[in-house]
């Protein structure tokens, strides 16, 4: 029975030293609805849910009962330096921080907005690096408080480069005896980050044409001048336009639409490329710019970029668009081109000049991290060697039977330029020599490259095939200006520097034998992959 009686006493008396410190306060609960998703690159990205005005991250204080309070702060500290402005919401005017960002925009800047009772007075004390110190009542303490209150945070954006996965902040009091009690100790700000182009591809979007690919070969004739890429959105809602991102504040000074910037390399001398942009069938998407040209003329690597911004998109949807090139002149180019690919990448935009990570180096929101080739370029266009690549499949020199190859440069026609025709080009040979080993499996391959110094055959004097000549030798003269010796049996590679050639090879024993077949015409192996299933041969 005492004891019973010592218990209930002990506890009593417990019940009266605690009640000061654990009644006599105002409980603190942090909510917020995080943003579903963002830019993984973006250095300005929102920490909470961006499509409804107002939305943010809600403080409440409930009162428990009575108390007086001291001034006090709110610290939330959030996975990413932040990297947006503060705004004075009240004459207690804010400090400045260490360790901030410059170039902030001014529009759109983190304030209080809504504080009512207990909180009338909280406003931003300070912005430091990671942290947001919000000064609850501002710099005065309250006597005899019997006030509940709440206040939203605003405009919070922070730099996400280099993070993955959801991602939540922290919140601390800076003073745990000043009759405030924090029920939250973190809370999320975003649930995913992604890329904001998940891809480039060439070919069409619904409802549109597949262009396929420039062509230009080396001796300025174009074969194909138009090309087509589709841009796919990272994940919905990667795009928005200034609208969009400036819905919790409209009209905001600095705040503009998601951007895609596209680079283009090795546009060919004299050329310029005209782009088109087009939109799905049934697309939400509209853009500042749907068209514009850029030129090889254009010295500066800017002048090779072209950007453009969204105006409108379904925040709903993963979206694309299709940008078509056409290259002119449209036939041929007033400059040889040296062989190389034509490329575009694509990079969501505005893009920072810097890549440190304590400086926006864009007063624009949104700004994503210098990233000039984020993946490897896609090729819109190949400039492709004027030559022909031909193959004899079997050739003989052995005893009394030789092989005699003729090649004809075609490229003299009676067409003309207005007609089709060919533009005349006189170039070398290159001879590929794949023997036979005599005593089983494969022998040692040579080759021969016919220059001033291998002249035979019909061959200029430099080693070339004029236009409209025919080279005319046999196997045994050619092999004689190499090092090989001995009987030959097998196949042959030519390569003529020059397009439209064709040929015969002839075995025979020059009485009573003669075999003739056309030599074979392959595709440009650059451009069609021998690897790449059947193989296609001409004549």
């Amino acid at each position: 029975m005492k004891s019973k009686f010592v218990f209930g006493l002990i506890a009593a008396m417990l019940v009266l030293v605690l009640a000061p410190s654990s009644f006599a306060q105002v409980s603190i609960t942090i909510n917020n609805v995080s943003s579903s998703q963002e830019v993984q690159t973006n250095r300005a990205a929102e920490v909470s849910e961006f499509t409804s005005p107002g939305a943010g991250i809600t403080v409440s204080g409930a009162l428990v009962a009575q108390s007086n309070l001291s001034s006090s702060r709110l610290i939330l500290t959030f996975p990413g330096l932040i990297t947006s402005n503060t705004s004075n919401v009240t004459p207690f005017a804010k400090k400045a921080g260490a360790g901030q960002p410059s170039d902030l925009p001014a529009g759109d800047p983190i304030r209080i907005v809504a504080a009512t009772g207990v909180f009338v007075n909280a406003t931003i004390y300070t912005r430091a690096g990671n942290a947001l110190h919000i000064s609850l009542i501002g710099d005065a303490d309250i006597t005899g408080n019997t006030a509940s209150g709440s206040f939203r945070v605003l405009g919070v954006r922070i730099q996400v480069n280099g993070l993955s996965g959801p991602q939540s902040a922290t919140a601390t009091l800076d003073n745990a005896a000043n009759n405030f009690f924090l029920n939250t100790s973190s809370f999320p700000v975003i649930n995913a980050l992604g890329p904001g182009i998940g891809s480039s591809t060439l070919g069409a979007v619904s409802g549109q044409t597949d262009l396929g690919t420039i062509q230009v070969f080396t001796n300025r004739n174009v074969s194909s001048n138009n090309a087509s890429i589709v841009v796919n959105e990272g994940f919905a809602s990667a795009w928005r336009s200034e609208a969009q991102n400036e819905i919790d504040a409209p009209g905001a000074g600095g705040v503009v639409a998601s951007q895609i910037r596209f680079t283009v390399e090795n546009i060919p001398s004299g050329a310029t490329l005209t782009w088109l942009v087009l939109m799905p069938t049934g697309s939400a998407i509209t853009v500042s710019a749907t068209s514009g040209s850029i030129s090889s003329a254009d010295t500066s690597n800017d002048s090779h970029r072209f950007t453009i911004a969204f105006t409108g998109t379904d925040l709903n949807a993963v979206e694309a668009i299709q940008v078509n090139f056409t290259m002119t002149p449209t036939t041929q180019l007033g400059t040889a081109p040296t062989a190389g690919n034509i490329t575009v990448v694509a990079t969501m935009a505005p893009v920072g000049s810097s890549t440190s990570t304590n400086a926006l180096s864009s007063s624009f929101v949104p700004t994503y991290t210098r990233a000039d080739v984020p993946s490897p370029a896609l090729v819109i266009g190949t400039i492709v060697p004027a030559n022909t690549s031909l193959l004899i499949t079997y050739a003989l020199r052995q005893g009394v039977f030789d092989t005699g190859i003729q090649i004809a440069n075609t490229t003299l026609d009676p067409f003309g330029s207005t007609g089709g025709g060919a533009t005349a080009t006189a170039g070398n040979l290159v001879f590929d020599f794949y023997p036979r080993n005599p005593a089983g499996g494969v022998g040692t391959a040579f080759q021969l490259t016919t220059s001033s110094s291998t002249v035979f055959g019909g061959l200029s004097s430099d080693g070339t095939l004029a236009a409209g000549g025919s080279f005319v030798a046999l196997l045994s003269e050619i092999l004689a200006r190499t090092s090989f010796t001995g009987d030959f049996s097998g196949y042959i590679f030519v390569r003529a520097n020059f397009l439209n050639a064709h040929g015969t090879s002839t075995i025979s024993d020059f009485r009573t034998y003669s075999l003739a077949t056309n030599v074979l015409v392959l595709p440009p192996p650059a451009q069609t992959s021998r690897n790449a299933g059947v193989e296609s041969l001409g004549f």
